[in-house]
């Protein structure tokens, strides 16, 4: 490091990083007897180890070819995790006997973040075989989840001092194009290239360059390329977010930094970064690498530097030998087939996912498709037809819900095989120039596909008209109309299917509703210092089957929010009888609505802790924090429920820092006797000291755990063993 901004912060995190890791991977061999441990990261196609105790099979930082290492065994072969003889295992004995003839026992676990990302592997080695490995697999697994929550919190931590830095050396920016200085990018690349080595994080580097900047200074002045590079710089400022850091190295010569990126992600933000700058109007040479195993930040960058002046190359020797293409006079675009792309573009324009917009938006597909007016679903009910789903111009006469008659119907005769799929002139065909709806609806070309349920009944048609003729329109189209009228079907009948479901439900909940709805529980929570009774948390019960049921049904039919409000608003009608907090339990997505915020507006809100369950995912998290402000301004205070339990709670906990971390009863049983959970809880006792937030133990079934957890210095508890959800007295 260069002593650059936030600098000594960053050493200060990674120091403690590698020595929690470090500590965590001793502890484990002192437990298990195996002779060396270590926390490896798969890269590509190599293995690089990110921290070791012992002799491991590389030093840190040393690649190695994943498919010569335990864990691709494991992970890709389907070994065990756990082999304490590693002769009794083909595929371990054969890659010992390669590569490290030694080795007689093997523990590879994979470490994975709460949010679900695998950031590496745990891998134990021993030289003597060890006949009871297998009773140290919960003991590894746990460290592994421990060092997975540490990993991603301080990714979480290095992002927010990512944005610190860069608002400082926002100070040190080239005046012309606002971007970092070269100072600005060496230090960023010496902090970025250590966070790296130390988390095991991708970062992706760019390098670009303006074509033609010399000939335009000469050619129109240098006023002229300051505005050039000006026009490239912002364009590259558009597509980069907060963590990026963009610089001007040099002359023509633009740099940007991606931490946290991978290929992939490197060569998407490149494909937008070409869009912008032609959207700008200027010609720019661009080149990109990723950081990996093998080597460093620096030398991604001299990677990326020579594909940058590749691409230069072949840009210049493209100018050099294009032909323009030059229509030939009366060629006409001939019509395309039905494009998957535009297809999936089309089912995502809704961003509701209500499926009736689906069908819309195929709708819409048809008529761009096949050049003509209007598109609609037509439903056959008894002796009408009814239309499901148009898409048409303002002006035309069809609205969904529509009813017309079965006989003398475009419709009718598609089905009964009286009129073709594909029509070019209406007027042409005496069956269809008599009907009333020609002349009424104006139609002319036609072309139409009947729908059948997945039974193979008739569910109505899919049809499609213009008002003038179309001399082109033939089976093609009509083909083009089957494959998207499949698509329909299948959205239909999943719809219709909802439907049902969700009917049923409704009338079960309507049932709840007039039965007074959920009944409320409460059950007390306890300081475990003095055993006062400080809160309770309500909890939901129904007339028949658990209430997790009828929440996840509630779910399934996007009615959890009305149930969750539902019981809240019950529960808070006793905050007045109970002492201390009452906690209500809510999804992340019930927490976002107006209503929670009315719900709870009318009671003290500093006696209220909202308690976040992971049954719902959470897919923006600073909405979610800004939804949640106001009510943390009032007093309401934030918990997250089951935290060590799965990767939701963790996440939930990263993001949000809340007020309350409610410990899990699979974290709290046995806790008295397993070191494993001792040292889970420890390390959430450190994480709320360090946010100031309280602990709850959850399940608290025995006196041994409540002894032990009372000695850790958990202040709150709950469980059989401190009181049962019971009735308040009337």
């Amino acid at each position: 490091m260069n002593g650059g901004p936030g600098s000594g912060a960053a050493d200060t995190a990674l120091v403690h990083v590698r020595e929690v890791v470090v500590r965590a991977l001793d502890d484990l061999r002192r437990r298990s007897g195996l002779d060396s441990w270590m926390l490896a990261h798969r890269d590509g196609d190599q293995q690089v180890v990110l921290h070791a105790v012992g002799a491991a099979l590389a030093p840190p930082g040393t690649p190695v070819p994943w498919d010569e290492t335990f864990c691709a065994l494991r992970a890709d072969d389907g070994a065990p995790q756990v082999a304490g003889d590693v002769t009794q295992v083909p595929a371990y004995a054969s890659l010992a006997a390669r590569r490290s003839p030694e080795v007689r026992a093997v523990v590879t676990v994979p470490v994975v973040s709460p949010d679900g990302e695998q950031v590496g592997d745990l891998c134990g080695l021993g030289t003597r075989t060890v006949p009871d490995l297998e009773q140290h697999r919960e003991a590894v697994e746990l460290q592994a989840a421990l060092i997975g929550s540490l990993v991603a919190f301080e990714r979480h931590v290095m992002r927010d001092r990512r944005r610190a830095e860069q608002a400082e050396r926002a100070a040190r920016t080239d005046p012309l194009t606002g971007l970092g200085n070269r100072r600005t990018w060496d230090d960023a690349v010496e902090d970025e290239d250590a966070r790296a080595a130390v988390l095991g994080t991708p970062v992706g580097v760019v390098v670009a360059d303006l074509d033609g900047l010399k000939h335009l200074n000469d050619a129109e002045g240098h006023a002229a390329g300051d505005t050039a590079l000006r026009a490239a710089a912002q364009a590259l400022l558009d597509v980069t977010d907060a963590e990026h850091l963009a610089a001007r190295l040099g002359g023509d010569e633009l740099g940007l930094l991606l931490p946290e990126t991978d290929a992939a992600g490197t060569a998407d933000v490149v494909q937008r970064l070409r869009a912008a700058w032609r959207a700008a109007g200027v010609e720019v040479s661009v080149g990109w690498a990723v950081r990996d195993a093998g080597r460093g930040l620096r030398d991604a960058w001299r990677e990326a530097d020579a594909v940058m002046y590749a691409d230069k190359g072949r840009r210049h020797a493209d100018a050099r030998h294009a032909a323009p293409v030059v229509p030939r006079a009366g060629d006409a675009p001939a019509r395309p087939l039905v494009d998957h792309d535009q297809v999936v573009r089309a089912l995502r324009t809704d961003p509701t996912g209500d499926t009736a917009g689906d069908v819309d938006a195929l709708l819409e597909l048809v008529t761009a498709q096949l050049g003509l007016d209007v598109a609609y679903v037509n439903e056959r009910r008894d002796d009408h037809w009814r239309i499901r789903n148009v898409h048409a111009d303002p002006t035309a006469d069809l609205e969904a819900g529509d009813l017309s008659e079965t006989t003398n119907s475009y419709c009718e005769l598609l089905v009964t095989g009286q009129i073709p799929a594909a029509v070019q002139d209406s007027h042409d065909v005496p069956a269809l120039a008599a009907l009333p709806a020609t002349a009424d609806l104006g139609i002319t070309a036609y072309v139409g596909t009947p729908l059948h349920r997945s039974d193979g009944s008739l569910y109505g048609t899919l049809c499609a008209y213009a008002h003038d003729a179309e001399p082109a329109l033939g089976e093609r189209d009509a083909g083009v109309l089957r494959v998207v009228g499949g698509l329909v079907m299948s959205i239909v009948e999943r719809h219709d299917r909802e439907d049902r479901f969700r009917h049923d439900l409704l009338e079960r909940l309507d049932g709840l509703a007039a039965a007074g709805g959920p009944r409320m529980v409460f059950q007390p929570v306890v300081a475990l210092a003095d055993g006062r009774v400080v809160g309770h948390e309500a909890l939901s019960r129904f007339p028949t089957g658990d209430p997790a049921e009828w929440f996840a049904t509630a779910r399934a039919a996007g009615l959890e929010e009305d149930l969750e409000l539902t019981a809240v608003r019950s529960a808070l009608t006793r905050l007045g009888d109970v002492p201390g907090f009452l906690a209500v339990n809510v999804s992340a997505r019930t927490a976002g609505l107006p209503a929670l915020g009315r719900a709870v507006g009318g009671c003290d809100p500093a006696r209220v802790v909202l308690e976040l369950t992971e049954h719902t995912p959470v897919d923006d998290y600073p909405a979610l924090r800004r939804t949640l402000a106001p009510l943390r301004r009032a007093g309401v205070r934030i918990a997250v429920d089951d935290v060590g339990a799965g990767f939701a709670s963790m996440r939930h906990v990263l993001e949000l820092v809340p007020d309350v971390l409610k410990l899990d009863i699979s974290l709290v049983r046995n806790i008295a006797t397993d070191s494993s959970r001792q040292a889970l809880a420890a390390s959430m006792l450190a994480f709320a000291d360090k946010t100031g937030a309280q602990v709850v133990a959850e399940g608290i079934e025995t006196a041994d755990e409540l002894d032990y957890l009372r000695t850790m210095g958990v202040g709150l508890g709950q469980g059989y063993h401190l009181g049962r959800p019971a009735p308040l007295a009337a």
